[in-house]
């Protein structure tokens, strides 16, 4: 972080800095910060409307009855005006790739379970609203089409994933079961579950991060969310499908949850990141290879998922 970003989280907190730690986020800076006087904290820096990121979780809280707890972190301290939000640092694991194991897979599904008790009412938008806008996805896409150049090193990358992106909307723009099915949802949805949002202790549960993209929905997004980050972020080899398979049933059995929502859910959930404009906005803005990168190994993913997507859910769901 800089200098100026510091010294406005010191003067929050009423002492000094003394180590930080950069640990990711894409639409926010997160950082784990050691006070002078021993204490541990983390520092999220927003790049988006504060006052939006704050109204949300407030949401979120009042239907968690205003309590925090290992199903819902509640930040403890709020900047809006500099963009910074202050939560508490909870000691626990992040897992990745081969580290998330069975014994995971049980307590993960008992905390979808608890969400799905959880009341909405209508302070959070629904899913329909927020991903399966297609028209918006569309102005998006020739937007982005419009700032490519054709001397950038990327333009044939940026123009094939955005041509991709196109003739996957147009095949979902009409599936009225989909719609039907987002707009019928009312559990709430955490809406960025996924590995690096859980903390573990042992083999439990510690705390769950990030409730930004909480809203009303269908709890098996969720579900498939967490799958996708966890088993198939990068490859559609058997192994990762028998991995996502294995954590489904589980669900399946401890939340009580239908093939037909899973199915619904990875449908809606493919449309989602197909209608993400972040990775090719940050690339052409930034022109940093680690961009490049991920837009590489997403048009290998949505064109393998487009061609086969009966196929894989067979696997998924079996």
């Amino acid at each position: 972080m800089d200098i100026k970003t510091q010294r406005q989280i010191e003067k929050i907190l009423g002492s000094a800095i003394v180590s930080q730690e950069r640990i990711g986020g894409f639409s926010a800076e997160n950082y784990i910060v050691k006070t002078k006087d021993n204490h541990k904290f983390v520092a999220k820096i927003l790049r988006n409307n504060a006052n939006d990121y704050v109204n949300q979780i407030e949401k979120v809280s009042r239907l968690f009855n205003n309590k925090s707890g290992k199903f819902f972190t509640k930040p403890i301290q709020e900047d809006v005006k500099h963009k910074i939000i202050i939560s508490k640092f909870i000691k626990g694991d992040v897992l990745h790739g081969d580290d998330i194991k069975e014994c995971f897979y049980e307590p993960i599904a008992k905390v979808l379970k608890h969400y799905e008790r959880i009341k909405t009412d209508d302070s959070l938008k629904n899913s329909f609203d927020l991903y399966f806008n297609i028209k918006a996805s569309q102005h998006k896409i020739d937007d982005i089409k419009g700032k490519l150049k054709k001397t950038d090193s990327y333009y044939e990358l940026v123009k094939n994933i955005l041509e991709l992106k196109t003739s996957i909307l147009n095949k979902y723009k009409k599936n009225d079961d989909l719609v039907n099915w987002i707009k019928n949802s009312n559990s709430f949805v955490h809406g960025d579950f996924h590995n690096e949002n859980i903390l573990f202790s042992k083999s439990s549960v510690k705390a769950i991060l990030d409730f930004e993209l909480s809203h009303k929905g269908n709890s098996a997004e969720d579900m498939v969310n967490f799958v996708w980050f966890a088993f198939l972020n990068n490859d559609l080899s058997d192994k990762s499908l028998s991995r996502a398979h294995d954590f489904l049933k589980t669900c399946e059995n401890v939340a009580k949850v239908s093939k037909t929502d899973l199915e619904n859910a990875f449908k809606l959930t493919f449309l989602r990141f197909v209608q993400s404009s972040v990775l090719e906005k940050s690339l052409i803005e930034y022109k940093e290879s680690f961009y490049e990168g991920l837009l590489k190994r997403d048009l290998r993913k949505f064109k393998e998922i487009d061609n086969n997507m009966k196929p894989i859910l067979k696997k998924l769901l079996a």
